[in-house]
């Protein structure tokens, strides 16, 4: 696993040992920044269910302005501060070891321009961290979720969201989403 593009273009990143992650694959990472490419520069980025940190580590390398990298393990967390330290870009990165709807309810107060969602497949973890993030207005006006499926997982958009666009890549599955009273540009 490595960094795909940017000023940490082609450096190796670290994973947890054993089967508790799920890091994005490096080409579908690839997809999703070809498809977000001109909305990374200057965003905001939150990287929920960090894991590795991939995918926040790649929109800091792309030129996001911040991310913020949460996730319930205390081993992700130091694998994705091993991460941020070898890539150089812990400046502008916070990392927070908690459990996703603890963070979004009562740590998080800022508004994101995207905010990446990458839970485990099964269970309704996506569901909830979706309807928290419309909850508690943690998407910026404008702004855009990225939400990772398994590719036959059942999806349901909640209030607030509206999908517009989707991908599929092998066993992954992407769905882009914008608030609901947000033009639906496609992403």
């Amino acid at each position: 696993m490595r960094v795909i593009a940017g000023s940490a273009g082609g450096l190796k990143l670290l994973s947890p040992k054993g089967g508790d992650t799920r890091p994005t694959a490096d080409r579908v990472r690839e997809a999703l920044f070809s498809v977000i490419d001109d909305e990374v520069v200057g965003a905001s980025f939150l990287d929920l269910f960090s894991g590795t940190g991939a995918v926040g580590i790649e929109a800091l390398s792309r030129g996001a302005d911040y991310a913020v990298f949460v996730d319930a393990s205390p081993q992700c967390i130091k694998i994705i501060g091993e991460n941020l330290t070898h890539t150089k870009l812990t400046a502008n990165a916070r990392v927070i070891n908690a459990d996703a709807r603890y963070a979004l309810k009562h740590i998080l107060t800022d508004q994101f321009d995207i905010i990446y969602v990458d839970p485990p497949y099964s269970g309704d973890k996506m569901e909830t961290a979706l309807n928290d993030i419309v909850l508690y207005k943690r998407l910026a006006d404008g702004g855009l979720i990225i939400a990772e499926y398994g590719a036959g997982e059942a999806v349901c958009a909640p209030d607030g969201l509206s999908a517009v666009k989707e991908k599929v890549y092998g066993r992954t599955r992407l769905i882009f989403y914008r608030a609901r009273d947000h033009k639906a540009v496609t992403a």
